[in-house]
């Protein structure tokens, strides 16, 4: 399943079948069901569903927690933003690359909310991050999204 493919499964009132308990708390997520993301994410014992279980602390804000749960999948805390993290948790087999790319975009260009000549840099290089990611409908939603979140 394409990521493409995942994010058209969320006009579904239930995840695909066949998906795993990482992914099914992805999918609740996106669906705004916190609760059911997180219920699926404990599910999943492994790496996969400790990411997942890291990235729904975070995302609630109990940064502690999030915190165990980076250390037990092998992740640094990220600190990037959420749905730059979700995408990298979604892609299978991108083992974060995704993520660590679109961080260091953020820390090469630290100034781009005040210095319009980084946020132009930054954006034509979220522009080619994201595309493969998310196709070039969403690209720029994506790309706006990213640069309207603080960074944690």
């Amino acid at each position: 399943m394409t990521l493409d493919d995942f994010r058209q499964s969320l006009t579904a009132s239930e995840p695909p079948a066949g998906l795993t308990y990482a992914l099914a708390g992805l999918w609740w997520d996106a669906k705004g069901d916190w609760q059911r993301a997180h219920e699926s994410a404990q599910q999943d014992e492994g790496v996969a569903g400790s990411w997942v279980h890291a990235y729904l602390h975070r995302k609630e804000g109990d940064h502690s927690n999030a915190a165990y749960w980076y250390r037990r999948a092998g992740q640094t805390v990220c600190g990037q933003p959420l749905d730059a993290e979700w995408v990298a948790v979604a892609c299978p087999g991108s083992d974060g690359m995704q993520a660590k790319s679109l961080n260091a975009l953020f820390e090469k260009l630290p100034d781009f909310r005040w210095n319009k000549d980084q946020e132009r840099k930054l954006r034509t290089e979220l522009y080619k991050v994201l595309r493969p990611l998310v196709g070039t409908e969403k690209m720029i939603e994506v790309a706006n999204r990213l640069l309207r979140l603080q960074r944690v």
